[in-house]
């Protein structure tokens, strides 16, 4: 009997959409070291703070959007010619089956930037919960009604989610047992790899949601405003202060607030300036692993419906 190709494989375990294996982006970085020939736990299919990254390489990943700025940041990495990672959700602050629109369908333009300038998409959830209050099958429902949506707007093109981002980094940045960890991270490799961030990536940008120092598009969004810059200010020295020692690490942004955008373009020049390169988190999965993560997220399945 024939083999099924990976594609088709993963289009039948997912049912929700042919994935678009990612190409690597500008300026490849520096291999991380890859796993040759050598077993690879299911656990390893991840990306935590603390695991390897080759130096001098800075992985962009944007939260929570597509929302009013997200243009704004695509065009920045237009101009710098660097693609990034973008986990998205579709019904962030709305509840899981609102009857509203989406945000897919509020901003489907930045959804199709995305994949026509060669960014990678990754799945944030539908509507950012904390997944550790939910049951296996909410956590799934929240998974796959997000990359459902996401096949609606964008039909063909719309890539296959197989890079997952957990809201708040949960259970991964709290005190839980290692045993809840172990069973949410095979739970999401279900559907995608889980990568996070380092915390030295972190540019904490959502503090100013936390602090209610929010900037919407209307009257309260003004560049100009001393405040502003203040907040600019502090998620540039926020990552630059971690970053410049030559380690590689991941940035967590928002592609929602506008500070974010006006801190962007200095933190990508002063790192190109002290030699970084960057690249996103398909690449990183392809670099240590030597296949993409549609490739991992079929094998992981058919390991598990050989275990049945």
């Amino acid at each position: 009997m024939r083999m099924l190709s990976v594609n088709m494989l993963l289009l039948i375990i997912l049912g929700l959409g042919m994935p678009a294996l990612s190409q690597l982006g500008a300026g490849s970085p520096t291999t991380v070291t890859a796993q040759k020939k050598q077993t690879v736990s299911s656990k390893d299919y991840r990306f935590f703070h603390g695991d390897a990254l080759p130096d001098r390489t800075v992985y962009l990943s944007f939260d929570d959007g597509p929302g009013p700025f997200t243009q704004q940041v695509l065009d920045v990495l237009k101009q710098e010619n660097i693609k990034a990672t973008f986990f998205v959700c579709s019904r962030w602050g709305q509840s899981l089956h609102s009857s509203g629109p989406s945000l897919f369908e509020l901003y489907p333009e930045a959804l199709e930037r995305m994949v026509d300038e060669g960014h990678i998409i990754g799945n944030h959830t539908a509507s950012h919960p904390n997944l550790m209050g939910l049951s296996q099958a909410q956590v799934l429902a929240e998974l796959d009604i997000n990359q459902t949506e996401l096949n609606r707007i964008l039909g063909d093109k719309a890539p296959a989610m197989t890079l997952i981002r957990p809201p708040f980094g949960g259970p991964w940045f709290s005190n839980y047992r290692q045993s809840r960890k172990d069973a949410m991270l095979a739970l999401l490799q279900r559907r995608g790899l889980p990568m996070l961030w380092t915390w030295e990536g972190d540019s904490r940008d959502s503090a100013d949601w936390t602090r209610g120092e929010w900037f919407e598009p209307n009257e309260s969004y003004q560049p100009k405003l001393l405040t502003f810059a203040i907040k600019v200010e502090r998620i540039k020295k926020q990552i630059l202060q971690n970053a410049l020692g030559g380690l590689g690490f991941v940035v967590l942004m928002h592609d929602i607030h506008p500070t974010s955008i006006g801190a962007l373009p200095h933190i990508i020049t002063e790192l190109k300036q002290a030699g970084y390169r960057f690249a996103t988190m398909e690449d990183y999965v392809k670099e240590r692993w030597q296949k993409s993560s549609a490739q991992i997220v079929a094998e992981l399945a058919l390991a598990r419906s050989r275990r049945k």
